[in-house]
């Protein structure tokens, strides 16, 4: 049973946490670059990591309403240890 509870507030969690963290790490990736090359190697890998570092922001607003609902009930967060 605490399982099935659990499960209904890790997907929204997750996808949280990867849309908070994503542009932090396409930020470090530029900066890393930058501290690697420069010119037109700069360039070259700037346009890369823009293809590949493209996303689409999440509606965060109903994954908290969401991650609240699941978790109010039992009073307990679910992706804790027990």
């Amino acid at each position: 049973m605490y399982k099935e509870k659990r499960a209904c507030c890790c997907r929204p969690s997750f996808l949280f946490v990867i849309n908070d963290v994503f542009p932090k790490i396409d930020l470090m990736a530029k900066q890393i670059f930058a501290a690697i090359s420069e010119g037109e190697e700069l360039k070259t890998q700037l346009m890369a990591l823009k293809k590949l570092a493209r996303y689409t922001p999440i509606n965060c607003i109903d994954l908290r309403r969401e991650i609240a609902d699941s978790v109010i009930p039992t009073a307990s967060y679910h992706l804790t240890k027990r």
